[in-house]
């Protein structure tokens, strides 16, 4: 009897210590979660603040080749360091274009770590281009207020958009809408280099792409081909009040409500759930890792270049 209460006691001993145990490892994951979410929206504001800027005087002798080209020199630059990324974030260039009227600017944000070496690949990129650095650009006047959208992939991001080798023009309309506005108008694209390549997510997925047909499955195998990146891409209107911004947006957003090709990706406008945040972004140039936004180096070739 006395075996058989102390067999039972230690069962509920056992019991307890395992319920403590269970508690102890959940708690953790709570605290572990916390911790990595803090870390990670820390993260997000390092790079912003070490970025060097610089506006490009442009000729207008346009090559989306030679941008080409200078996308995978950057993505060669930002080499994955997974120390460096695991404490402070992954690091990203910036190109914008803002125009007010006719005059159109374009400006370059760099790592200021290591800016020589980007400058001078970007003088051997465009011989002809004058880059003058300066302090980031500020596109708000006081008292002006504003809204943007972002660009989203229509469908799954390993279909292809067409690209400017289709041939197929993406940035000429946008610069036309800009001209042609009453207001203040500037477009912002984040790039990165994507953690992983297209090839290899083709060949781990390749059943999953077995619904499309045999011309789109041939241009996602030559879209494989290119390095990708992740981009965040954003447009912004500044006004004196909110109705003049919406105005100045409608011309644009209908750039991206066209035909869709079936064989092909194409880009759609978005309205983000909270304007006060994207403006946020927009003006502090804020990575957003969820965009899902993915392009190789011709695609992203054809959506901004100089």
């Amino acid at each position: 009897m006395n075996s058989i209460m102390i067999f039972d006691v230690e069962i509920e001993y056992l019991i307890a210590i395992l319920g403590i145990l269970i508690l102890g490892l959940f708690a953790a994951a709570v605290f572990i979660s916390i911790f990595r979410l803090a870390a990670e929206r820390q993260k997000r504001y390092i790079h912003p603040l070490n970025l060097a800027f610089f506006k490009i005087e442009k000729s207008f002798f346009e090559n989306q080749q030679f941008s080409e080209n200078f996308y995978v020199f950057l993505r060669g630059f930002l080499k994955d360091d997974w120390l460096r990324n695991f404490f402070c974030g992954r690091p990203f260039f910036v190109f914008e274009m803002a125009a007010a009227g006719d005059d159109i600017d374009f400006y370059f944000g760099c790592p200021k770590a290591g800016k020589d070496l980007v400058l001078n690949e970007f003088s051997r990129s465009f011989p002809d281009f004058k880059i003058t650095e300066i302090p980031a650009p500020n596109y708000f006047s006081p008292g002006e207020k504003a809204k943007g959208f972002e660009l989203y992939l229509n469908k799954h991001f390993v279909l292809p958009i067409l690209t400017y080798l289709a041939p197929n023009e993406f940035l000429p309309p946008v610069i036309k809408v800009f001209r042609e506005s009453r207001g203040k108008m500037a477009m912002q694209v984040l790039i990165r280099p994507a953690s992983y390549s297209l090839k290899a997510i083709f060949k781990k997925q390749k059943r999953a792409f077995l619904k499309f047909d045999l011309n789109s499955l041939k241009f996602l195998k030559q879209k494989a081909q290119k390095p990708a990146f992740e981009l965040n891409i954003r447009f912004l209107s500044p006004a004196k009040d909110l109705m003049a911004s919406e105005i100045n947006l409608i011309a644009l957003k209908k750039l991206f409500e066209d035909t869709r090709d079936k064989n092909y990706n194409s880009l759609k406008a978005k309205e983000p759930e909270n304007q006060n945040e994207f403006i946020f972004n927009f003006v502090f140039r804020i990575f957003e890792s969820y965009k899902d936004v993915i392009l190789n180096s011709e695609e992203l070739a054809t959506v901004f270049y100089l």
